[in-house]
């Protein structure tokens, strides 16, 4: 009977302690599926008779790249175009990683074929890599294409 009565207090202070100790590493930890991509780099972009040919490969080899946004500015030449009119970044495409249109070359380096550009036009072209949550890196460096399209 005795051996009763002193186990119930060790078991209630057995359930304080934990109640309050806690574990595991203290402050606000950044969860993994915020941790921000690397930015893509050495992107090069070349004109070809398919369109613009984008190539670039990342910082580091990551397996949490879900997509990548692909943004085109068209540069507006001086004296082209209307008066007032300024280049413009838009949205060209968001690439699924698995995305047919997208090749992987190799380890952490892709290439994309911009079909849509105008034989006539000066694109300027950056890449975004975003994780699964739709947090997304830096925009690469901007990539103007060399070469030139040759019309069969």
């Amino acid at each position: 009977m005795m051996c009763r009565s002193l186990w119930m207090p060790v078991q209630i202070m057995l359930v304080a302690v934990l109640c309050f100790v806690g574990c595991g590493k203290k402050g606000d930890p950044l969860p993994p599926e915020r941790t921000i991509q690397p930015a893509a780099v050495e992107l090069s972009a070349r004109k070809t008779p398919d369109g613009n040919l984008l190539r670039w490969r990342m910082l580091e080899e990551n397996n949490f790249v879900h997509r990548f946004r692909i943004l085109r500015r068209e540069i507006v030449m001086p004296g082209e175009g209307c008066e007032g009119s300024t280049d413009q970044t838009k949205l060209l495409l968001d690439l699924y990683a698995d995305d047919p249109l997208l090749v992987r070359e190799g380890k952490g380096s892709f290439r994309y074929l911009d079909e849509t550009a105008s034989p006539d036009g000066t694109y300027g072209y950056r890449i975004i890599a975003c994780n699964v949550s739709g947090y997304c890196a830096e925009a690469s460096p901007e990539a103007i294409p060399e070469g030139e399209i040759k019309i069969e």
